[in-house]
């Protein structure tokens, strides 16, 4: 007899069309109810997220503690067990295993419950990552609902239908199932004894099968006269089902799949581009939290610091929580989005705070390379020896008249011998000669802190001659070759040794058409639909630079179109002005001389609605196309599908590959033929989808938010590597060396 698992659920976002305030009462209402019905009925109330549980503990000690003994009883389920459910793309594995920490250590101390299915019901994509991560945390199994069948449109190979094996990239297997309906994993009030009835027809073949049902999108859960239908439902069909109230794990433990499925599962393919601000926020809290670790940590067994933990709690705990998948997808409200943010530059700040600490620690044991001189002292967080550059700032005493006289700085390390530097833009626009910017060489041992002595001089005005350029700039050292048009501000080549990697116009801001709807409901790509502009640069489609004399209006008056901002023994940095419509962009190009790499950066001024923002890379030759995922590298088609990656993209031949590393919020990426794209922003406005035949958008006369207008900013680091060396340079060029006067 077929047996019907009944796993009686309340799916509730915590922020999606509201904001946090109202998920908190939402949370108290729908756990309220579902503790009354569990006392008076026999069932078994399933929920997850350690989130929602600190919400009751914090605000209603009395259903807290109810839920407790429900639980002890057996008539209250801890599902899941991770902090929320997140955006299972976007974080990176170490995240995940927060998620699954965190949710371990409060369900363990609050409910001594120990869960062995995970699951991400409402999630958009699931890396492979996951499978090892679940495996290795001693999970077995994992229940999820998207990609629904009808929205799993990135690989031919089709979900079974009933459970299988899902395959990590180590190898690793664990038990999976997609709940198929068209109410995933909830049911409609009143209607929980049809829906049982339709999700159980979709598994006409299995001995066991998996129903979700409950209340959900906005809690609520079970309610009186659906129990009392599932028990005439339980009378009724006797003979012909074995219906029960069950659990994820009480399912997964009556099944044994056959089937493996070894790729990811993907779909809303925009989520993975919507909201750079929250991405980026999101990214660099993780990087904020992961370097503050190890620096503390290095203090810490050093005996120079015991670092506050409670910090370092509230900051992982803010990390799981805007992981939340709608707002980490950028699929909710504004109001949501922005606390959200807010959150993050709140722990972001704690960290800081933390680190300067240990870091200063670490300092203070260090004594002066040479009394009378400045200090810069510099840390490596790393478990290997650093070579490389670093950038820091003094600031001079006496500030000097700029046009008569300036600071000349040289740079020594404890041995007294000089260190190769150059002085660039500081980050102030005071136009005295009193604040200093340096690029210089070091060589730093594993977790270690240096000092290099830093000697200043005033000097006449020493006055360097503009450099006359040419239709196409030359960059050429030891090592690479970089060729930069005059006339449209791109780089036409990137040649390492005799090899060109980029052949033909690179780094091109392109502008494709794009719909109201972040989540990219039914598409793959940005021209399935409606029409992207894939030609390499045509002043028709693409951002134009602006004219080639200096402009007399806009943000850009008076400035050169293409121009060397810096040129010295270490860098040279080219900017190039581009325009479209009422948006612009200031591109920097920091080439480094005998360094197989350059540093990009794109300042965005976004003013478009409808309309997205990629960057193309014109590749030379066809090569295998490929991402970092968490834990894991991610293989992907040229096929124009807009695909998720996390901190690097590139392609190879063999071990040496052309990597794209990126640290500001870049999580979306597509190939075409020789054609490269970088999804920096697309044009959605704030949580709108498709809905039946109705507009994305209602009629009306209000003008509706759009997610990206502002401004926006991107760092690229491009170069070529072995396939070894990538996560070591993606984690070089997202924690970096920490250096101050």
């Amino acid at each position: 007899m077929k047996t019907l698992h009944l796993i009686c659920n309340a799916h509730l976002d915590p922020v999606w069309q509201w904001d946090w305030d109202e998920g908190i009462a939402a949370a108290l209402s729908t756990f309220y109810s579902a503790v009354k019905l569990a006392e008076e009925y026999d069932f078994i109330f399933c929920h997850n997220e350690v989130l929602l549980y600190k919400y009751i503990e914090k605000y209603d000690s009395k259903l807290f503690s109810k839920i407790q003994e429900l639980v002890k009883q057996g008539k209250w389920k801890i599902m899941g067990g991770w902090y929320v459910q997140p955006d299972c793309m976007v974080p990176s594995g170490e995240s995940f295993i927060r998620q699954i920490s965190l949710g371990r250590e409060y369900f363990k101390d609050k409910f001594d419950a120990y869960v062995t299915t995970a699951i991400n019901f409402d999630a958009f994509a699931h890396t492979r990552g996951l499978v090892s991560i679940l495996k290795h945390c001693g999970y077995d199994s994992y229940l999820f609902c998207r990609p629904m069948p009808n929205h799993d449109l990135f690989s031919k190979d089709k979900l079974p239908n009933g459970p299988f094996l899902w395959k990590g990239y180590d190898g690793s297997m664990i038990k999976a199932l997609r709940q198929e309906d068209i109410s995933i994993y909830c049911s409609a009030l009143g209607k929980a004894k049809e829906a049982i009835l339709r999700k159980a027809s979709h598994y006409p073949n299995e001995e066991h099968v998996c129903i979700l049902w409950g209340i959900g999108n906005h809690g609520g859960g079970p309610s009186r006269k659906d129990l009392n239908d599932i028990i005439d439902l339980q009378n009724e069909k006797k003979d012909e089902f074995n219906i029960i109230h069950s659990t994820p794990e009480t399912y997964f433990k009556n099944v044994n799949p056959s089937k493996v499925v070894n790729r990811q599962l993907i779909t809303f393919f925009k989520s993975y581009s919507s909201c750079h601000n929250i991405k980026f926020a999101h990214d660099q809290l993780e990087n904020a939290l992961y370097l503050s670790e190890k620096v503390c940590t290095i203090a810490d067994i050093e005996g120079l610091y015991h670092y506050n933990k409670d910090t370092f709690k509230r900051a992982e705990e803010t990390l799981c929580q805007i992981e939340f998948h709608d707002v980490l997808s950028g699929t909710s409200i504004k109001r949501g989005i922005d606390s959200s943010v807010r959150k993050a530059h709140m722990a972001i700040e704690e960290l800081k705070e933390e680190f300067f600490i240990a870091f200063n620690k670490l300092a203070e044991r260090l004594p002066k390379v040479k009394d009378g001189d400045d200090n810069f002292v510099l840390l490596n967080p790393y478990p290997y020896p650093y070579e490389g550059l670093v950038e820091c700032e003094l600031f001079a005493l006496d500030g000097i008249d700029p046009r008569y006289k300036q600071y000349q700085l040289t740079l020594y390390d404890k041995d007294n011998n000089t260190i190769p530097h150059q002085v660039i833009k500081e980050d102030s626009e005071i136009d005295v000669d009193r604040r200093k910017r340096v690029i210089f060489k070091v060589n730093i041992p594993a977790t270690s802190v240096i000092s290099i002595g830093v000697h200043k001089e005033a000097i006449p005005k020493v006055n360097k001659a503009d450099i006359a350029l040419e239709k196409e700039i030359v960059l050429k050292d030891n090592v690479k070759t970089i060729k930069i048009s005059k006339e449209t501000g791109l780089v036409t080549s990137f040649t390492l040794g005799d090899k060109e990697y980029l052949n033909g116009d690179s780094f091109v801001p392109t502008i494709f058409n794009d719909n109201d709807d972040p989540w990219g409901w039914h598409l793959t790509r940005f021209n399935e639909k409606y029409d992207i502009m894939h030609q390499p640069y045509n002043r028709s489609n693409a951002f134009k630079t602006i004219r080639l004399n200096k402009s007399n209006k806009g943000i850009f008056a008076n400035l050169e179109n293409v121009s060397v901002t810096e040129d010295g023994e270490l860098l040279t940095t080219v900017q190039a002005l581009f325009t479209y419509q009422e948006s612009h962009i200031v591109v920097q190009y920091k080439v480094y001389k005998n360094l197989p790499y350059i540093d990009v950066n794109y300042h965005v001024v976004w003013n478009e609605k409808n309309r997205g923002l990629k960057i193309m890379f014109s590749l030379n030759g066809e090569k295998k196309y490929f991402a970092q995922s968490a834990f894991g590298v991610e293989k992907y088609k040229a096929d124009s599908n807009e695909y998720p990656i996390n901190r690097y993209v590139g392609v190879n031949s063999e071990d040496k590959a052309f990597v794209i590393y990126n640290n500001s919020g870049i999580h979306s990426a597509s190939k075409t033929g020789k054609k490269l794209y970088l999804t920096l922003l697309n044009g959605s406005s704030y949580c709108a989808h498709p809905t039946d035949h109705l507009p994305i958008l209602p009629n009306h006369k209000r003008f509706p938010p759009y997610i990206e207008i502002g401004t926006h900013d991107f760092s690229l680091r491009v170069g070529i590597n072995r396939m070894s060396e990538c996560e070591k340079l993606a984690k070089e060029f997202n924690e970096r060396i920490y250096s101050l006067l």
